[in-house]
Formats: C-alpha cells, sequence, structure tokens
C-alpha cells in the first residue's frame, strides 16, 4: 500500500512538472520572440544590444518560467513528505533535505542572476541597479 501512495505521487507530479513546464514554453513561443530584430521584425539588421537583450530573456525565461516554480514544487514535495512521515525520522529528514536544497538553489540562481546582471551592465555601459535588467547606456 506504501508503494502505491509513493507511486501514486510521482506520477501526479511528473504530469502537473511537464504540463507547467509545456505551458511556460508555448507563453514563450507566443512571446514577440526571443531576439528583437532581424528576417521579420521592423528592425532588419541586428546590434550589439540586440546581443544583451538575448541574453537578458533567457535568463529570465530560466529564471521565472523553470528555477522558481521548481523551488515551489520541490518545497511542496518536501513539505508532504514530512507531513506524510509518521513516525519515521529518515523520512522526515528526507523533507527536510528536499526543502533546503530547493531554498539553497534559488539562492544561488538569484545570486547567479544578479552577477551576470552586473556584467551585462559594465559590457552595455549602464549602471548597476540590482534587481533591474535591461538599462544599457549604449544602447
Amino acid at each position: 500500500m506504501k508503494n502505491f501512495f509513493q507511486q501514486k505521487s510521482k506520477i501526479i507530479f511528473f504530469f502537473v512538472s511537464t504540463f507547467y513546464f509545456l505551458l511556460s514554453i508555448f507563453g514563450a513561443q507566443a512571446a514577440e520572440g526571443l531576439v528583437p530584430c532581424g528576417p521579420g521584425t521592423n528592425k532588419p539588421t541586428c546590434q550589439f544590444c540586440d546581443l544583451l537583450t538575448l541574453v537578458e530573456k533567457v535568463i529570465d525565461f530560466a529564471l521565472y518560467n523553470i528555477a522558481i516554480p521548481l523551488v515551489v514544487v520541490f518545497i511542496v514535495w518536501g513539505g508532504l513528505t514530512i507531513m506524510t512521515a509518521g513516525d519515521s525520522t529518515e523520512k522526515v529528514s528526507q523533507g527536510r533535505k528536499m526543502i533546503q536544497s530547493a531554498i539553497i538553489g534559488v539562492f544561488i540562481a538569484l545570486g547567479a542572476w544578479m552577477i551576470i546582471n552586473m556584467v551585462l551592465s559594465a559590457i552595455g555601459g549602464g549602471e548597476f541597479v540590482p534587481w533591474k535588467f535591461g538599462d544599457y547606456s549604449i544602447c
């Protein structure tokens, strides 16, 4: 009976995360596109600023549409593991480790995002402002 619930929760988790991932991909494809230049747009030639825009959009997509929802899913999964642990200290420890790993992972992702933002601002000639992307003075 215990294996049945574990298998069922894994299947539900797989379908929910697959649905969310596909939904975010289709939403990104329906948007304006990754690069605001090139054939089929009103700006036929690409400049250096368009490369910075591409990097910005890819990182925003990875952070907001993949990393943060995965953190939420793993925190909920860890919480459910703790709640259904009963007297098993091993399951409680496993749930805490899931939650701790998810929180550490999101801090690493946000830290990397801030470092990339700082580098792009330095390359683009803009001023470094935490949590703000796309303010490049050469563009």
